[in-house]
Order: structure tokens, then C-alpha cells, then sequence
């Protein structure tokens, strides 16, 4: 239970999201550039299953269609990935959802990182993801399931926003024929190693097991939208008698005609078509009136709730500073108020030199870090560095944490 103490006093709000895990060093490759351009490429025809699609979009739809419970305030969009997630087609969506909801003000971010598969996203996230405070996040990833099921939970407990998943294109024409039943690919999973059971099924594969069973098995457990980006590209290649490499740039990236095909799949998702529930009420979120939730008395609220998050939506007639208190103290003072922004890249890279950063058992407090590498191995697996905070000053040289305790990291 939480407790949110709202006076109007004095407005002392440094709401930075909580962080705290470790991080690693990582090595830079040179960035896919993307396509441009769409003209001339056959259209993407309507699927049978299309009446289901947004049914975990709901909130998010609302609130892009300017029905807000919470105010007037703009809807923030993440998306977060890898390489693919970098490429053109995140700027021909955006370019959707600013024509397709004129009236709504947007705040769109790609924060992917190329090259960074679960495993890795799992520590970026902490300053990249929860923090942003989204209203919709779309997300692909390839790598480690469990990293994976750890980013969508993550989201779910400490947002409460919208999720789309996508499942992987095609990129061999093998990939055309392989196993879809989930049922089977579960078995396969669990029982792979008996060759003599699966012996000869090229059908089965891992890719198969993820796109066909372990993705939408998130999606039920999660309850986030699951955009079958997969079954998508089959018809399409089929429809229009395409092998898998023509859509793409090498062996995975997309060309243009690639990046066009996965803005037109993920579009379908997000047309303003899709909203079906236009009430305010939603499983995750919920409307406090005063006088009829909470009162006011002697311009004091307290307000008891359990959630992640709380908005204020002052009237017209309101004015003044606010003083905000979370189970008695500032913000200021909480732990869970503060958390890392994403650390500087390498040069000429959009990789960050450290993946996450975790806080030492003292008090936060709001400030820039510089960090300093003075000896590292060749794998980077381990090595020396300096901190400074631009409040607090030099803080150490160490191989763990820095000598205020603010800040600790390792090399993992």
C-alpha cells in the first residue's frame, strides 16, 4: 500500500525511475543505415483474423484517440529493440500515428540498440524503458527467452503501459514450410534431445518454437498484443511470389521493400479502427474523482492505493505550488525515485559504453557521473575506473563501487 500525500506548499518533484543492476562492457559495430522509400511495392492484403488485432491495445488506442481519463497530456511512445527496430520503418509508423491521430499531442522515442540481444536489453532497460514512463511500448528482440519474459514482466510491474510484441520475419525460405501448431512445439521443446522422436522434421526449430509458442505464450501471461509479424510475411511472400532474400538488405536486415512490409503489418494494429472500448475503465489504470474517491480538506488530499504510478489532473480554478509525499516522505528522499539515464556511447557507435549501472547503499542524490576506464583486459571482462559526480566531486578509484557508496558496478 502506498500512501500519496499532495499539499500546496512547495513543488519539490525529482522523479527519476529506480535502477539498480549491474553492467558490462560492450564493443560497438558499425550502424545498419536504413531504407528509403516505399513507391511501387504490392500492397499488403487484409488476414482473415484481422477483427482481433488491438484487443490489448485498448488503453493505448484511447488515450491516441484524445479519450483521456488522466488530462490532456501527451502519449508517449517507445520503441525498443535491436538493429531491425532501428531501421526506417519506425519513422513510416510514427508518420502514421501523427496523420492517423492529428489531434493528439505525441512524444516518440526509438531507443533500440543495434546488436544488443535480450540478455543485453534486460540491463539497458533499466535506464532506457521503465523510466520513459510509456503509454505504448512496441518491441522485437531476438536472444535469451528468459531475458525476454524478465523485460515484458519488468514492464508490467513498474509501467502501465501498452505492449506490442512482434514475432521475427522470414529470412530463409525453409522458414515458409516449418512448424506453426504450438502444441507440437512445445513438445519438440522439452524433448528435443530424443533424435529418434523428431528424427528427420526439419519443420521444428527453435525459431519455429519462439514465434509460434513461447511469444504467444507471453502474450496470454501478459496480456500484451502479439503482432504475428511472421505468418504476415509468409502470406505476403506468397501472395506475391517472392523468395525471403528480396526483402532483404543482407542476411537478416530489411531493404526497402522489407522495412515497407513491416510498418503496413504493424499499421493495421494501431489504425484508429482498432479501438473498441471508448469507457475509461481499464485493468491497469483507474479514475479517482474528488468528492467522490477522496476529499479534500484544508487543500489537503491523502490518497491510499497500490500501483506504480499516480497522476494528478488539477482543475482550472487550481493555482499555486504542491508539495507530494509518498508514504510520508519527498520524493527527493525515496530510493526508488531516482535511476540512471543511458550512459555515453562509444565514438562513432550507439552502443553504450556501460550496459547498467546499479546505486550503492547511500541516498541518491540528482547529479551527472562521469566514469573513467583506466585499465581494462582485452575482453573487457574486467578493469579499473575513476567516478566523479558533478555535485559531489571525485569519488574514487576502484574496481567495484565509488568510495561515497553511491554507485557500484560490476563487470558482468
Amino acid at each position: 500500500m502506498r500512501i500519496l500525500s499532495l499539499r500546496r506548499k512547495l513543488l519539490a518533484l525529482a522523479l527519476l525511475c529506480a535502477a539498480g543492476w549491474p553492467f558490462a562492457l560492450a564493443q560497438p559495430r558499425p550502424a545498419v543505415v536504413p531504407a528509403t522509400g516505399n513507391e511501387g511495392f504490392a500492397k499488403l492484403l487484409p488476414r482473415p483474423s484481422d477483427a482481433s488485432m488491438g484487443s490489448n491495445l485498448q488503453h493505448s488506442l484511447r488515450l491516441l484517440a484524445g479519450l483521456r481519463c488522466e488530462g490532456n497530456r501527451p502519449v508517449r511512445v517507445l520503441f525498443y529493440g535491436q538493429s531491425i527496430t532501428e531501421q526506417g520503418w519506425w519513422k513510416t509508423l510514427t508518420k502514421y500515428l501523427e496523420m492517423s491521430y492529428p489531434g493528439t499531442p505525441l512524444v516518440i522515442e526509438n531507443r533500440a540498440i543495434g546488436g544488443h540481444a535480450s540478455d543485453r536489453l534486460v540491463k539497458t532497460a533499466e535506464a532506457d524503458l521503465y523510466s520513459f514512463n510509456p503509454d505504448l511500448v512496441i518491441f522485437h528482440v531476438y536472444g535469451s527467452h528468459k531475458s525476454y519474459e524478465s523485460i515484458i514482466r519488468r514492464v508490467r510491474e513498474r509501467t502501465t503501459a501498452d505492449v506490442m510484441i512482434a514475432t521475427d520475419h522470414i529470412v530463409d525460405d525453409e522458414e515458409l514450410t516449418e512448424e506453426t501448431d504450438s502444441k507440437t512445439l512445445r513438445l519438440w521443446r522439452w524433448t528435443r534431445w530424443a533424435s529418434w522422436l523428431w528424427g528427420g522434421h526439419n519443420s521444428l526449430t527453435w525459431a519455429a518454437w519462439t514465434n509460434y509458442a513461447f511469444l504467444p505464450a507471453i502474450s496470454n501471461e501478459y496480456g500484451v498484443e502479439l503482432v504475428d509479424v511472421r505468418t504476415s510475411w509468409k502470406e505476403y511472400l506468397k501472395q506475391n511470389n517472392l523468395k525471403a532474400h528480396e526483402l532483404l538488405a543482407d542476411s537478416v536486415h530489411l531493404n526497402t521493400q522489407g522495412e515497407y512490409l513491416m510498418a503496413e503489418i504493424l499499421k493495421r494494429y494501431l489504425s484508429p479502427a482498432r479501438l473498441k472500448v471508448r469507457a475509461c475503465a481499464y485493468d491497469r489504470a483507474r479514475e479517482l474523482l474528488a468528492g467522490r474517491d477522496f476529499s479534500i480538506e484544508n487543500d489537503h488530499i491523502l490518497l491510499r492505493f497500490e500501483g506504480n504510478r499516480a497522476e494528478l489532473v488539477l482543475g482550472h480554478a487550481a493555482n499555486g505550488p504542491i508539495e507530494i509525499r509518498v508514504d510520508g516522505h519527498l520524493p527527493t528522499e525515496d530510493r526508488l525515485g531516482y535511476s540512471f539515464t543511458r550512459a555515453s556511447a562509444y565514438p562513432t557507435s550507439t552502443w553504450p559504453v556501460l550496459l547498467q549501472l546499479h546505486f550503492g547503499p547511500t541516498q541518491p542524490i540528482a547529479e551527472s557521473w562521469t566514469a573513467k576506464i583506466i585499465e581494462a583486459n582485452d575482453s573487457l571482462t574486467t578493469f579499473k575506473f575513476s567516478v566523479a559526480g558533478s555535485v559531489t566531486g571525485p569519488d574514487g578509484l576502484g574496481y567495484r563501487r565509488s568510495r561515497s557508496f553511491q554507485i557500484r558496478v560490476e563487470s558482468r
